[in-house]
Formats: structure tokens, sequence, C-alpha cells
């Protein structure tokens, strides 16, 4: 087969499942990528499209099931592109989720016989998304629907109710539907370019009732706005801010670099391991705050920052830092480790760090984390827990070994700068504290 889309029918066994949670099959020397197929499982597939070496299609017909296939809670997890994994069983995705680990770490890595520890689970892996952001289009009876795009494609698979994110985020939205349909606010029409509203975002605090409403509009003003969110704000008593965020491009970005505050101070508090941020419209926060904080926890307990491993990588991201100081809005004499440090401070109770972009009404003081800084501390983190996941189990492995010895070294010379460093984070944290 060289390229094309005729449709072709066969039998197929899924021999294993692709990073992004797809069937893998073969036809003919060729591999396949399959939505909704799982190891083991038999099914008659037809393929859609296929190039020299590979194919894409869909399960026409289940001819055999895994022990680990479950029914989707979701009605259109079939036809959205959101979720991927809902007709896997829990505790099976955990173990999927593991073993992608583990094979990174050998294939890229060149690790070999690599144990790593079970992946940590939630108690109820629903309703946790902390951020939702839906485009609005009139549908053929011009009613004003949201949703998420299928999967490689522009059409809005109509959603009421998603099973990821938060519950008081949906009713929202339905409520700001019905509202636009009761102050005739049209929504955007991608093809025509005209209508109001583009997407509605809206963010959730986990530790605070507070509730962020950011209308993604296309024009820098619209007929009764006023009355629209005095009226949203009476209705839903969690909002306690709302954002009009301005997007004139002809773009698939959903946000514009333009923002005016309708309602409230233009941000939400949340916090992460008593740390408390404010959350602005453009602010990067991860979207599952429950696993972050089980995760930012692991690396305190383990303390990742005091190992060789994890301060190599805290010296070099904070002399990245200086020598790049655009990359950041934080002064360089904080590392990331600084949030290790204030997590174990006699008031960790107290807003020590706060985050926000120039948008928000409130100036930022110096010291607030950046949107760019916390993508940075995220990312670290997560490498270092996988670091420590793999690193303690692996002490006869010679290329760990060979590397922290390396690290052993020059780890009595960063002791003690490490310790004068956190002296100062303390001094400054005082001085904020005597500021506020």
């Amino acid at each position: 087969m060289d390229k094309g889309t005729k449709k072709i029918e066969f039998e197929a066994i899924c021999e294993n499942m692709s990073f992004d949670g797809k069937g893998c099959v073969h036809y003919k020397n060729h591999v396949g990528f399959i939505p909704s197929l799982l190891e083991g499982e038999k099914a008659r597939i037809v393929m859609t499209y296929y190039t020299s070496n590979q194919f894409t299609g869909y399960v026409k017909e289940l001819l055999s099931s895994s022990k680990d296939r479950v029914k989707p809670r979701c009605p259109v997890y079939d036809k959205c592109g959101g979720c991927s994994l809902l007709h896997m069983s829990y505790e099976a995705q955990l173990e999927f989720k593991k073993e992608r680990v583990k094979q990174t770490l050998k294939t890229i890595g060149g690790f070999k016989d690599i144990k790593v520890n079970n992946t940590l689970g939630m108690d109820n892996p629903y309703f946790y998304r902390n951020k939702i952001q839906m485009p609005l289009r009139l549908d053929k009876k011009r009613n004003i629907v949201s949703g998420f795009y299928q999967e490689r494609t522009h059409n809005i698979i109509p959603i009421n109710k998603c099973y990821i994110e938060n519950e008081d985020a949906d009713r929202i939205l339905e409520t700001i539907k019905k509202l636009m349909k009761s102050f005739k606010i049209q929504p955007y029409d991608e093809d025509k370019r005209t209508g109001v509203i583009r997407h509605i975002l809206i963010r959730s605090s986990l530790h605070f009732d507070e509730i962020m409403v950011v209308l993604v509009t296309n024009c820098d003003s619209f007929p009764s706005r006023n009355n629209f969110v005095k009226e949203l704000v009476k209705q839903e008593k969690k909002v306690v801010t709302v954002v009009q965020n301005i997007n004139l491009r002809d773009t698939n970005v959903i946000l514009g670099q333009k923002e005016r505050i309708l309602y409230g101070k233009g941000y939400i508090k949340d916090s992460i391991c008593d740390v408390v941020f404010n959350i602005s419209a453009m602010s990067f926060y991860q979207v599952n705050p429950i696993q972050t904080e089980l995760l930012y926890n692991k690396a305190i307990e383990n303390r990742v920052f005091k190992t060789p491993v994890g301060y190599d990588f805290l010296k070099r991201l904070q002399d990245t830092l200086k020598e790049n100081p655009s990359m950041t809005e934080t002064i360089a004499d904080i590392p990331v480790y600084g949030v290790y440090s204030l997590r174990e401070s006699a008031n960790p109770t107290v807003e020590k760090i706060k985050t926000s972009t120039k948008k928000a009404k409130e100036k930022p003081k110096q010291g607030f984390f950046s949107k760019k800084t916390l993508i940075i501390i995220n990312l670290g983190l997560a490498v270092l827990v996988i670091l420590m996941f793999f690193i303690s189990t692996t002490s006869s492995n010679p290329t760990v070994l060979n590397y922290e010895k390396a690290l052993q070294n020059r780890y009595s010379e960063w002791e003690k700068e490490l310790t004068e460093r956190e002296q100062i984070i303390r001094e400054k944290e005082k001085e904020l504290l005597l500021n506020e």
C-alpha cells in the first residue's frame, strides 16, 4: 500500500498500546493505531487512511474483550477527543502509566532492569480538573452548544457534563449559555468570523471557595455586557471574578493578549502545600491540584532537593535564570527550592508566594513566580520524582553509581551554599511578611 483513503476491513489482535492509549495492530507489514482497543483484544477493524508504513482506523466489531475493559461513564466518549483511556479500568490505567515510564527509561535512558514503583492514583479519578475551556457554537436548531472538538476535526461534540471537570464549572457553563440566550449574545462563528463569545474559560480553586469566569470575545465590547455579568454573579455565588479576554485573531489559539476585568480582582486564590498563589486568567497552574500536592509532598518527603541529583538540577536552573533574566520576573536570588524551604517554615499558612500576570488589578510584588517559572518548576519536580523512584531502586546500576559519585564530589561544596541560600530565603520571607 502506498497512500490512500479507501476503506479496508480486516481482523487483527491488538499487540500493545501506544503512548497515547491507542491499540497497535499490524496489517501486511503496516502498523495501525486504533482508538478504544486494548492489548490482547481481537477486533474487526476498518482502515480509513494509510501511508506507506502505517494506517489509522476504527473498531467496527469487538470479537474478544480484555479483562481490563470497562464501560465508559461518559456517553460521548467514543466521539469526543478529550479522553483516551476511559474504556480501561482505573487500576489498569495506573499500570499502563507505570509501564510507559519503565519503557521510556529503558529505550531513551538506556537503563536496564529498572524497578519502577506503582503509580500513585486518586481516590476518585473524576471531576478533578480545576480549569475548563470550551468553544461555543450554534447548532442546526440555533441553540448555543459547548463541548470538545472531535479528534482531528473542528466539529464540536456537545457536552453538558464532563466527568473529569469540576462539577461547579459545568453548572456555571450552563448558566452562561442560558444568559447568552436571554441577553441575545451570539457565540462566535469561525467560518463567518461573526458573533461575540469564542470560548468560556472557568478556573476553580481547590482550597478556597472561589471561581473565575473568563469570557473570550471576538470584539472589544458587546451590548448588555455589564447586565450580563451582574446577572451571572447573582445566580452563581461562587464566582468571585469575571474577566473579558479579547482575541481578534483568526487563529486556533484560545486566549488573546488583551484583558479587561469586569468584576472582582481578576484572580482567584489556591494553594499547593500551604503556599498560596493568586491565579489569573493567563497563569500556568496544574489542572489536577490533588495529584500536584501528592507529587510535591512526595518530593519533600523523600528530600529530593537535598540529593546530589536534585541539587544539581536546581543549581543549574538558578544559573540559567541568572544568565537569562528575561525568562522570569522572579528575582534570581530565590531559586526553585524556595518552595521546598517555605513549605517547612514555621508559618506555612501565611501567603508567602503569589503569582499573577500584569493584567491583574494588584501589581505583583518582587518575588512572585511568573508563568514561565511555574512551568519550569512543575516540569522539574516531575523529573525529580521520577529520578527519585528509579534511583532508589537501582543501586547496582553502574551508570547511576558513576553519576552519583561525580555529583557527590561536588555536593560538599554545595551544602554550605545551600545553607546560606536557605537563610537568605527566610530573611526575604520575613521582609515580605513585614511589608504586608
